[in-house]
């Protein structure tokens, strides 16, 4: 595997990866491994960045199991519209070169119409992408090459099963899929012979062994895991190793909440992902979906505390980029201006309209508000749930707009 050989630290510039490479190869260090930033810092916010560790070998047993997965061959073109940094490009790149086959970095702006043109023109038959992007091609309505004519792995936290039905009847092959960085990739994928039939469910793959701890988060076991973290300081450019990160079972435990049935894996979300109102528990990822399926849009849903219910859903938007803005003042209300007027009618029309269209969800699952702010994101495109939660509990100028439901 000869790119990950010539390059062993994969991060945005940004995270200075050829500094933290200089310094390994100089002490001798992880001589047959591979580093990959992780996909849940920003490279603006953090002086140390937080790697994976793995070795190229066992990652190979990944690569191995997903190549027969997919029933991959030298006659497939591999087209990756991700950046280099995302451990979505090396898994993609070290199939293409495991079976030494023709692999394409999509280059310049992301562009849904100019990435199904590509697909189609030059018939790549094998690619990957990430949940806005999957938004992108089934609200520009871009028609896809042909379920039979491709497959595209997708990240799963984001994508609904109403959205790969609608991405499918446009003639996309999208196979949901779940994974972190620490396992190489994805470990659960829907098959193609399930997507077929309109089964979106997720088949564990046979290079992990696979479990469930009493609180119901996921286990994982296996050499193809990872093999340690390693954080960089940037500031003094030096960098600490943290290993034996499994249990005594030597199983790595997530912070996902799941369920396994015949080999089938439902993810409910993270752990810290849920709130409790009026004695229910309400998962943020599975709400997100209902919601994004009714309003037909990419939703993001935090809570905030309340003295009687607990905890209540409320429903977040950017409105400089949902309206369109570009350099408003929202918070200047002393002088009403034509353009301040028009988006508070615009917010009224938002509200009606997500009133009207979320009224079939159960009371308690009703979004308590609408705030505006605005979507932190990873370098990768990775929405940051954690810093925006915190942002949401500290920031006291953040706008909120309630939203009233008919009795």
């Amino acid at each position: 595997m000869e790119f990950l050989k010539t390059k062993k630290c994969w991060a945005p510039k940004e995270k200075e990866p050829e500094a933290l490479e200089k310094l390994l190869r100089a002490q001798g260090l992880f001589k047959e491994h591979f580093l990959v930033a992780s996909t849940g810092t920003s490279s603006s916010e953090l002086s140390k960045v937080k790697y994976i560790v793995h070795a190229i070998p066992s990652f190979l047993k990944v690569i191995d199991s997903q190549i027969e997965f997919f029933r991959l061959n030298k006659k497939d073109r591999f087209l990756c519209p991700l950046p280099a940094s995302h451990i979505a490009y090396i898994a993609l790149r070290a199939r293409a070169e495991r079976l030494g086959a023709y692999f394409e970095e999509y280059t310049g702006k992301w562009s849904a119409t100019r990435f199904a043109k590509k697909m189609m023109d030059e018939n790549f038959s094998f690619s990957s992408l990430v949940p806005t992007q999957v938004f992108d091609l089934v609200e520009q309505n871009v028609q896809g090459p042909g379920i039979d004519k491709h497959q595209i792995l997708v990240g799963g936290a984001a994508i609904t099963d109403q959205l790969l039905l609608r991405a499918k009847k446009l003639g996309w092959c999208l196979l949901r899929s779940y994974g972190a960085s620490e396992f190489g990739s994805a470990c659960a994928i829907n098959k193609k012979a399930d997507f077929l039939k309109d089964d979106f469910s997720q088949s564990l793959l046979t290079h992990f062994e696979y479990d469930i701890s009493k609180a119901s988060f996921f286990k994982v076991k296996g050499q193809a895991l990872f093999q340690a973290y390693l954080f960089f300081d940037l500031k003094d450019q030096s960098f600490e190793i943290q290993s034996d990160l499994t249990g005594k079972d030597a199983y790595f435990q997530t912070e996902d909440l799941v369920e396994i049935d015949h080999n089938k894996l439902k993810v409910h979300g993270r752990g810290s992902r849920f709130l409790i109102r009026n004695g229910e528990n309400i998962f943020l990822q599975e709400l997100e979906n209902k919601i994004s399926d009714l309003l037909e849009k990419e939703v993001l849903v935090l809570k905030i505390p309340h003295p009687r219910q607990g905890e209540l859903p409320v429903l977040v938007f950017d409105a400089h980029k949902y309206f369109k803005l570009g350099d408003i003042d929202l918070g200047n209300t002393s002088h009403p201006t034509r353009d301040s007027i028009r988006v508070e009618s615009k917010i009224s029309e938002l509200r009606a309209l997500i009133i009207a269209k979320l009224q079939v969800l159960p009371k308690l699952q009703r979004p308590a508000a609408l705030i505006n702010m605005p979507i932190i994101k990873a370098d990768t495109g990775k929405i940051l749930y954690a810093k925006m939660q915190e942002s949401l509990s500290h920031d006291k100028d953040l706008e909120f707009f309630d939203l009233v439901w008919p009795q």
